[in-house]
């Protein structure tokens, strides 16, 4: 997944909630992973697959720049 633009990312859907924040995990097509903080305001980052997180390419805080890598998911296989 690509930042949607440039800007602060910032971990979590929103201030306190919780997001995937560890390899190995299984996110849901559409779950909020964070947000990207400018100064126009904030745009989420959200799985658009049933995924499993595979690493972090950022940390929260991190500036990021639109297009930028944020995180590697890779397709949830279905059973």
């Amino acid at each position: 997944m690509v930042a949607p633009g440039g800007g602060t990312f910032r971990s979590g859907a929103e201030e306190g909630a919780a997001a995937a924040t560890s390899a190995g995990e299984i996110v849901s097509a559409g779950a909020a992973l964070g947000r990207v903080v400018a100064r126009g305001g904030e745009r989420p980052v959200t799985a658009q697959f049933d995924a499993v997180l595979v690493e972090w390419l950022v940390e929260d805080g991190d500036p990021v720049s639109e297009g930028q890598p944020l995180v590697r998911l890779e397709p949830k296989e279905n059973p």
